[in-house]
Parts: C-alpha cells; sequence; structure tokens
C-alpha cells in the first residue's frame, strides 16, 4: 500500500502536498531496494503514521525518532508493533545498525550547510546499507559539497534528483540525495 496514491496529496495535508513528489520518489526507490532492507530508522517521524504503513506492507521492520515528546507517545499508541524513540538525532545513542536511515523535510537548504552535513554523518553513522534524506529549499550549488561529504565518507552510489516545488513564499526545489553506506 501506498499511503499517497491512496489518500493523494491534498487529502495528506500541506506537509504532504509540500513533499508530495519527493515522497512518491522514495517510495519507488524503496520498493526497488526492499529485499536488501530488513529494518528501517526514521529521522523526524513526527505524528504521521505513512511509513510505518508502508513499510509494513513491505515486510520492514520500522522504527522513528522525534524530538517532540507528545508525537512520540502519540505514534507509541498508534502503532505500539514498533519502536519509538524520543530523541534530538544528534544525541541519540543506539547499539544497533539500521539497513536504512532517512528523513524528510528534516533537512533544510536554508540553513547553514555545515549542519546538513553533520546530519549525512550522523545518518551514516546508524546506518549500515542506505541513507536518504530530502533538503527542501535547496541551493543547486551546494551539491558539489553534499557529494564531496558523502564520498569522504566512504559512501557510494550517490544520487540526488531536484524535484521542483511550490512553497508559500515561492516556487523551490527539494533534493533527493540517497547514497550506500560503505
Amino acid at each position: 500500500m501506498n499511503p499517497f496514491e491512496e489518500h493523494g496529496p491534498r487529502r495528506s495535508g500541506f506537509y504532504f502536498l509540500q513533499g508530495y513528489h519527493a515522497h512518491m520518489y522514495f517510495y519507488k526507490w524503496v520498493r526497488k531496494l526492499s529485499a536488501d532492507i530488513k529494518d528501517t530508522l526514521e529521522i523526524g517521524c513526527s505524528y504521521f503514521g505513512y511509513y510505518s504503513l508502508f513499510f509494513n506492507d513491505l515486510g520492514i521492520e520500522y522504527s522513528g525518532l522525534d524530538i517532540d515528546e507528545k508525537a512520540i507517545q502519540y505514534r507509541k499508541k498508534l502503532n505500539p508493533e514498533h519502536e519509538f524513540f524520543h530523541s534530538n538525532f544528534y544525541s541519540f545513542e543506539s547499539s544497533k545498525s539500521y539497513d536504512l536511515v532517512f528523513g524528510h523535510m528534516v533537512a533544510s537548504g536554508e540553513i547553514e550547510l555545515e549542519g546538513n552535513l553533520k546530519l549525512i554523518k550522523g545518518i551514516n553513522a546508524v546506518s549500515n546499507k542506505y541513507g536518504f534524506i530530502v533538503i527542501w529549499g535547496m541551493n543547486p550549488s551546494n551539491l558539489c559539497a553534499y557529494k564531496e561529504c558523502l564520498k569522504s565518507e566512504g559512501c557510494e552510489d550517490i544520487t540526488s534528483v531536484f524535484i521542483p516545488t511550490k512553497l508559500p513564499k515561492g516556487p523551490s526545489y527539494e533534493c533527493a540525495l540517497h547514497w550506500r553506506v560503505a
């Protein structure tokens, strides 16, 4: 089941309307790799449960992390079969590594480049196979810095896709960036 196809961007609210095409790209990418992914960690899982449904249907173990304690309490009640963590990603410690670590709308091109590079390095620290982030409002000229960071971390199969989107302040880009962790 793909919740975005079932509910569409209009019924999913602004958050998903804003990132609809990036979410669809993510679904297609994960489906291609699903046989190689046993477990996943979502950074910034929030109140929404779309990804837990998607990964359930693929038979992939899902875990979520968010800094909003109320969101985590809500998700634990809604999805008791999954593991949820209340933590800032940068201070998150896990004895487990995940096949896929991903985050949508957790990285912004409007904040400093260094913060996003720190996020990429953090993903690589807890992932043993794949990383995926969507950087919204990204300046395309920063792409080289992201790819260089990933290469310096030993990552492979680095792919980026720019997706035009509309934000309240006007047109912008989302950049879907994914890679294989070395």
